[in-house]
């Protein structure tokens, strides 16, 4: 897979400018090419993604 990196200035961008955390769970920092992501939990299969969104939340 290839990714573009998003238009500057996503929600984000805004989270982690404003000293927030950004967490995501399988692919989702794929999809915006690893930008503006504080968090990575990589995981496969429906189980494991719920899990990893409960560890996340």
């Amino acid at each position: 897979d290839f990714a573009v990196p998003p238009p500057p200035g996503n929600l984000l961008d805004a989270v982690v400018e404003a000293g927030g955390a950004v967490w995501s769970v399988g692919k989702i920092d794929d999809i915006f090419a690893h930008r503006s992501i504080s968090h990575r939990s990589k995981r496969d299969g429906l189980a494991a993604l719920w899990d990893g969104t409960l560890e996340a939340a």
